[in-house]
């Protein structure tokens, strides 16, 4: 077991919070409400990079994404957002409905991954078409300069990478035979290998899920055969991560 071959990736993802990408219809007190979203022209629109979070510029209760910055792995871009509110009431006594604005704006941060953070695994994004405007107008609807595109991710990011490699055979189990094959189960210890020193860095480790382990328990199952015991079905790594290898090598 232990000169099996190394392999089978570690994989994790990114729990770290960002703001909704859009805004849904909601009905309200019997009117129909809906949030548009206008932004401020900013280079952070009509890139190849696709946004790894959005942060509001205010919220400092996620340090992971000011720390991967520090790191090099991401870039941060300042946008503004207003949020334009619409709501439909109905007046009274008439066919005609009230139009009614209320804007809030948002002073946000967009991270875009680097090539330092190699080891991303590509995201399935989607380009999104964006309003960009001005935000000075208060009382009327902003006005649409044009439109932009930005790549956003569905789901969390997920990094793989390094391998798995066994280091110590723990205990094997009393030989047994069941429908006249012998097999008998073992339990090692796997350590991972060629990660990047960032992963471990605490602010971002608390936003890894799996965070990375020091060592892991691996399990094979072997059987005796003429030539003597063989491992059927590979070396399952239990905890490695929920990426394509990550179950096992």
């Amino acid at each position: 077991m232990k000169t099996h071959p190394s392999a089978g990736e570690y994989c994790t993802s990114f729990r770290a919070s960002s703001r909704p990408t859009m805004a849904p219809f909601t009905p309200m007190l019997g009117a129909f409400t809906q949030v548009a979203r206008f932004y401020e022209p900013s280079p952070a629109f009509n890139t190849d990079k696709t946004v790894f979070a959005i942060q509001s510029a205010d919220d400092h209760t996620d340090p992971a994404l000011p720390e991967m910055v520090k790191l090099g792995l991401l870039k941060a871009v300042p946008v503004d957002e207003v949020d334009d509110t619409i709501a439909l009431r109905p007046i009274p006594h008439s066919y005609k409905q009230l139009m009614i604005h209320h804007y809030a704006v948002h002073h946000e941060i967009f991270y875009f991954l680097t090539g330092k953070a190699a080891g991303f695994q590509k995201a399935n994004g989607s380009d999104t078409s964006i309003s960009v405007s001005p935000i000075h107008h208060k009382d009327t609807t902003p006005l649409v300069l044009k439109t932009d595109h930005v790549k956003f991710a569905f789901g969390p990011p997920q990094w793989c990478g390094g391998t798995a490699r066994i280091t110590k055979v723990d205990l094997y189990t009393i030989p047994a035979t069941e429908g006249g094959v012998i097999t008998s189960n073992v339990t090692a210890t796997a350590v991972p290998v060629g990660l990047p020193s960032w992963l471990f860095n605490p602010a971002v480790e608390k936003a890894l899920n799996p965070p990375p382990s020091k060592t892991y328990k691996a399990r094979g199952s072997f059987e005796k055969t003429s030539n003597g015991w063989t491992l059927q079905g590979g070396v399952q790594i239990v905890g490695l991560g929920n990426g394509p290898l990550g179950s096992g090598f």
